[in-house]
């Protein structure tokens, strides 16, 4: 079978409705308290009444009916959480889980007082932010709590580590952030939230461009992600007459000296007052580069670009030491990351989120949402949560949804076909330091429009 097929008339009334309890969630939020902020491996969030309450007992069959007192029997379904809650991505996979929580509440909010008889709920595991970590959440999901659909992870290094698990044993997994073109294949149980590095990379290459440079050295992660935007950013780049030169690096090492002495004189070698550096790094391997890169006298004087992944607050004051908050003002580090749409359910989104977590997400947390909102519509699309019926609905279903982050229109290999991006730019101002948007890159036409300020 293929990924795609015909929604049945029934069904597709059940998903209408649906629909709707995405567009108004926010109209039932009211009654929905905190989820606890820290989330540890093997935890259960189950929604009872409206309120969110966390345990450890974990049921293992994957789809449970149960007899509420005066109510129709209750269809429950499980959906696993794999994501980095610790270690180098753990910044965003922290807004990732609590993202995917906040949907599973409201849609079993809804349910509820639509008098629906279907709830949801989900076991996290960390993934470490590591290949083999992936692997044993994963397999945790699957083989212990029989979870047949998984939300997560944001690596693509993980999601390429179970792809071949996960077809094997027919498990659908709805990432919301891996990138990596190698994982852009069709009939698999892949399917993801966000456009491929194809798109990033693009984005990446013109906010370079735009800023009038025409060399570029870019450090980056010798990893399915690192290397995957590094080829998109070089082919981009290179058709637009511009010169590429880089420096690989294997993450989750202790130490980048030699690395950066490298790029360093790969800089020199370029002209630094014509060359532009941009890293591909994550968060602890990015510190520790910044962190050197600040003591040599080339890389503090020249511009710096980097990815989505620097834009967080792991690398300013309290959590990061203040000389690197500085040095990356000192550059002008500037990042892309995924436009949020000027619509209501965004702001729904941000609102709504910070009401229930008691703080305010991190940038790209509404793919977290969608993420799971997606698997949500299309378990009650199929009627099931089996993978192998999944497969063939989450595209018809995400085509037919208006997230938080947009209009998710998966093309046939399981993918979100376009993405737009914002560039925004690290400043200080009264002391305090903030990140500045100063342009927007619109994928149709693969062109960077600067944002103008009244």
């Amino acid at each position: 079978m293929t990924k795609q097929s015909a929604i049945s008339t029934t069904v597709a009334a059940v998903l209408m409705i649906v629909f709707l309890a995405a567009g108004v969630a926010g109209g039932y939020f009211a009654g929905l308290s905190s989820a606890t902020g820290q989330a540890a491996t093997k935890t259960e969030y189950v929604t009872v009444g409206g309120t969110v309450t966390q345990t450890q007992i974990i049921t293992a069959a994957t789809t449970l009916t149960r007899t509420v007192e005066g109510q129709a029997r209750i269809t429950e379904y499980t959906i696993g959480f794999a994501y980095e809650l610790t270690g180098a991505q753990a910044s965003f996979g922290v807004d990732m889980r609590d993202a995917g929580l906040l949907a599973v509440a409201e849609a079993n909010s809804y349910l509820e007082k639509s008098g629906f008889p279907v709830r949801f709920k989900t076991v996290v595991e960390d993934t470490a932010s590591t290949p083999e970590g992936t692997v044993r959440a994963v397999q945790s999901l699957v083989e212990n709590h029989k979870a047949s659909i998984i939300v997560g992870p944001i690596s693509s290094l993980g999601v390429a580590a179970v792809k071949g698990y996960l077809d094997q044993k027919e498990v659908v997994l709805v990432s919301c952030c891996s990138t990596a073109v190698t994982l852009k294949l069709p009939d698999d149980y892949i399917f993801r939230v966000i456009a491929s590095a194809d798109v990033q990379g693009k984005a990446l290459s013109r906010s370079v461009l735009a800023e009038g440079f025409k060399k570029a050295v870019v450090i980056y992660r010798a990893e399915a992600f690192g290397e995957s935007l590094f080829r998109e950013f070089k082919k981009d780049f290179e058709s637009a007459g511009g010169t590429v030169a880089s420096v690989a690096y294997q993450p989750d090492q202790s130490d980048y000296s030699a690395e950066v002495a490298k790029l360093s004189e790969e800089v020199r070698k370029s002209g630094p007052s014509q060359t532009a550096v941009v890293a591909v790094s994550f968060q602890t391997d990015g510190l520790l580069i910044l962190g050197e890169a600040r003591l040599d006298e080339t890389l503090s004087n020249v511009r710096w670009f980097g990815i989505n992944t620097l834009r967080v607050p792991a690398f300013l004051p309290p959590q990061a030491p203040e000389q690197i908050a500085e040095f990356m003002v000192k550059v002008s580090l500037t990042s892309s990351y995924t436009a949020p749409p000027n619509n209501p359910k965004y702001f729904d989104f941000l609102s709504n989120f910070e009401k229930f977590h008691k703080r305010k997400p991190g940038p790209q947390a509404e793919l977290g949402y969608d993420a799971a909102w997606v698997a949500i519509l299309s378990i009650l699309s199929a009627g099931t949560d089996k993978g192998q019926v999944l497969r063939d609905v989450i595209i018809p279903t995400a085509r037919k949804y208006m997230g938080a982050s947009g209009h998710i229109w998966m093309d046939d290999a399981g993918d979100r076909a376009l993405q737009d991006y914002t560039i925004s730019r690290i400043t200080k101002q009264d002391g305090q330091f903030r990140w500045i948007d100063i342009a927007s890159y619109d994928a149709a036409t693969n062109t960077i429009k600067p944002i103008t300020r009244q």
